[in-house]
């Protein structure tokens, strides 16, 4: 089973060129509260931080579309397409310079519930930047192409706001008579 629910080794390394950058802001495309891209001003330069739908190849030959997470540069003069019809972009100015960043990355194990068949699903759940005086984390739902983002003060409130172990855990579970697991670990880039 192919896993391609995460960020490409080529994109982690871009990632990790952000460090000592300046973090201009984000524009989320939506007002909603709710968006499947972030845009990313870093210097002179933009990235799309995207959650779009793949299809997902489970041990058992069943496909699903799951959500795959994304970072691209894009050109200046490419527009950010709303979240909705007639929706507005959300501005946020950060300028703060980046510190480090941070890949909070989940797997998941268990036995598939209609076969017993077992398998283990490995995904990026968040994205974060920390800067000089706070963390901004862009996380996502394996399920559907929606984005949240938030600054916290430290790491300890970023892992509190991201979707829980616990949550996956119990979402996993539900209506599979199998055990499943899951662990988290945070890695940096």
């Amino acid at each position: 089973m192919g896993n391609n629910l995460n960020f490409t080794n080529e994109m982690k390394e871009m990632m990790k060129e952000w460090k000592g950058k300046l973090l201009k802001g984000y524009i989320e495309n939506s007002d909603d509260g709710y968006f499947s891209i972030a845009r990313l001003l870093i210097e002179d330069r933009l990235f799309d931080l995207d959650n779009e739908y793949v299809l997902y190849d489970y041990p058992d030959n069943d496909r699903v579309e799951l959500s795959c997470f994304a970072c691209v540069e894009v050109d200046k003069k490419k527009a950010l397409q709303t979240h909705i019809v007639g929706g507005k972009c959300k501005e946020n100015i950060v300028g703060e310079n980046i510190v480090n960043v941070y890949i909070i990355k989940d797997v998941e194990k268990g036995k598939l519930f209609d076969s017993g068949i077992p398998y283990e699903l490995e995904f990026d759940t968040a994205l974060i930047i920390q800067t000089e005086n706070g963390y901004y984390a862009f996380w996502r739902d394996v399920m559907f192409y929606t984005i949240e983002a938030a600054r916290f003060g430290d790491m300890e409130a970023v892992l509190k706001a991201v979707k829980s172990v616990e949550q996956i855990q119990k979402e996993a579970q539900e209506e599979n008579p199998y055990v499943v697991t899951v662990e988290r670990r945070i890695v940096k880039l």
